[in-house]
């Protein structure tokens, strides 16, 4: 499966994730460059969302907004949604992840029919995103979230020093064609050194 933009186009292959101290002008100067998708954690990136609620102002249909939560309760995970949704007065994200889903989670109740994941399908069905995602560190559980065919973009740590995805993890993805979103490519900028 291919990742688009609501107009239809396949998004870049490098996004552009936020900072909660990231600087003034780097949401307008990343789209302008040919930036695409852009990913937050919180609504404490201030900066970053007041640029993309500019941006969405004028070219909703041209990039990808992506975000999650931690939260495992539907409640919470909708709260944080319609917090999201105000703040950057959009009528629906495209991609939301259920965030570090780690081996201490209750896969059992993550996946139940009033679970997080189920949550998330509803609101696709409803229109309110797009796309249904997780994000992981753990490349066993990942193949896990692969297998149960309810998960159509999987964020995963990787890097040139976490490396190991590509034994496994990405082979697995692409032949359940779900796109895989990298993340801490240069590992927080040390890589970069």
């Amino acid at each position: 499966m291919e990742l688009t933009t609501r107009d239809g186009r396949a998004i870049k292959p490098l996004g552009l994730a936020g900072h909660p101290e990231m600087a003034t002008a780097c949401v307008p100067a990343a789209f302008a460059a040919g930036i695409d998708y852009f990913f937050f954690y919180s609504l404490d990136f201030g900066s970053m969302l007041d640029e993309l609620g500019d941006l969405c102002a004028e070219h909703r249909d041209e990039v990808v907004i992506a975000t999650g939560s931690e939260a495992r309760d539907p409640g919470a995970l909708r709260a944080y949604r319609d917090d999201v949704l105000r703040q950057l007065d959009t009528d629906a994200l495209d991609i939301f992840y259920l965030e570090y889903i780690a081996p201490h989670d209750d896969m059992e109740a993550l996946l139940a029919p009033d679970g997080a994941l189920r949550e998330l399908e509803r609101w696709k069905a409803e229109g309110l995103i797009r796309y249904v995602g997780v994000t992981t560190h753990n490349r066993p559980l990942s193949l896990d979230l692969i297998a149960t065919g309810r998960v159509e973009v999987l964020m995963h740590r990787y890097n040139m020093a976490h490396r190991g995805a590509e034994a496994e993890v990405l082979p697995a993805a692409r032949a359940a064609d779900i796109p895989v979103v990298a993340f801490t490519c240069t590992r927080w900028g040390s890589l970069l050194k």
